[in-house]
């Protein structure tokens, strides 16, 4: 029988990952067999998840070392 939430092979971002529901989620895809990407504004919060992840091949980013001042917004 085929599982529909099977999800090895697959790579899924979540944001939020370091509290609450993103973290949850986090836990329960790589439990399905998912490669997380974590994202995340807290890094010690972010490791945290990611030691608690099922698996291998996890990433996290943490959106604290992130620079913005790049960034300009289009104009309408």
């Amino acid at each position: 029988m085929i599982n529909p939430m099977e999800l090895t092979g697959r790579r899924i971002m979540v944001t939020g990952a370091s509290s609450g529901i993103g973290r949850e989620t986090a836990i329960l895809l790589s439990n399905l067999g998912a490669q997380v990407v974590l994202l995340g504004r807290d890094e010690q919060r972010l490791a945290e998840t990611k030691d608690n992840l099922s698996g291998e091949g996890h990433v996290s980013i943490s959106l604290e070392s992130v620079s913005y001042t790049h960034l300009t917004l289009p104009t309408t």
